[in-house]
C-alpha cells in the first residue's frame, strides 16, 4: 500500500473564538504507517487564542484511545504541535506526535492499541475553544503497509511456541527478527513482529 502525502485540509467556520476567521487542520500525510511521523497544523486562530486539541481513535478490539493538549496560537494564529509545547494536556514538551504517543484507552486501563494490520485505523482531530468546535479533521494509519503471511508455530511442530510473520515471497531476501514478550508471558508482541515482517 502506497503511503499517501497528500496532506488533508478540513475547514470550518463552526464557533470559531476569533470572529469570523476560517479555522483549518492540516494533518500531512493523510494516510500513513504508524511509525511514519505525522504534522499537525492549525490555522485560521487569532494572535494568542488557546485551543484544545483533541485526538482520538477505536482500535481492532473497539477499545476507544483518547489525548488532549491545550496550545496557545502564535502571532500569526497557527498551532503547530511540531514548534511549540502545550500549556496543558495528556503530554508535556515539543512533539509532532505527541498528541498520538501519549493516547490512552477510555476508561484507562493497561492496554496496547490493536491494529487490524493492513486495514486503516481511524483517527479523529477536533480543535475547541470555549466549550466550541472550530474544526474537525481525520486520518488514517496502519500497522502494515503491505499483506504479510503468518504461520502459528507449536511444540510440536518447531518445539518452541510463536508465530511466524513472512513479506512477500517475490520480495527480497531480509534478516530474521526475533521478539520476545515481558514477564508476562504469552505472544503479546505479535503486532510489532508483523510490522517488522
Amino acid at each position: 500500500m502506497a503511503i499517501a502525502a497528500i496532506a488533508l485540509l478540513v475547514t470550518t467556520l463552526l464557533g470559531c473564538t476569533s470572529g469570523p476567521n476560517r479555522i483549518s487542520v492540516t494533518i500531512q500525510p493523510a494516510e500513513s504507517a504508524e511509525d511514519q511521523p505525522v504534522t499537525i497544523t492549525v490555522r485560521g486562530l487569532a494572535a494568542g487564542d488557546r485551543a484544545s486539541l483533541q485526538l482520538k481513535s477505536t482500535d481492532a478490539r473497539g477499545v476507544n484511545w483518547a489525548s488532549s493538549a491545550s496550545f496557545i496560537a502564535d502571532a500569526n494564529g497557527v498551532i503547530s504541535p511540531d514548534r511549540s509545547a502545550p500549556v496543558s494536556g495528556s503530554y508535556s514538551g515539543t512533539s509532532a506526535m505527541g498528541l498520538l504517543w501519549s493516547m490512552k484507552p477510555v476508561p484507562e486501563a493497561p492496554e496496547l492499541y490493536v491494529w487490524k494490520g493492513t486495514p486503516p485505523m481511524i483517527f479523529t482531530l477536533t480543535v475547541m475553544a470555549h466549550g466550541s468546535t472550530l474544526a474537525r479533521a481525520t486520518f488514517s494509519r496502519v500497522l502494515l503497509t503491505q499483506p504479510v503471511s503468518s504461520e502459528r508455530l507449536t511444540l510440536q511442530s518447531a518445539g518452541f511456541i510463536g508465530v511466524f510473520y513472512a513479506p512477500p515471497a517475490a520480495q527480497r531476501r531480509r534478516p530474521a527478527v526475533m521478539t520476545l514478550g515481558g514477564s508476562d508471558g504469552g505472544l503479546g508482541t505479535t503486532f510489532l513482529s508483523a510490522a517488522l515482517a
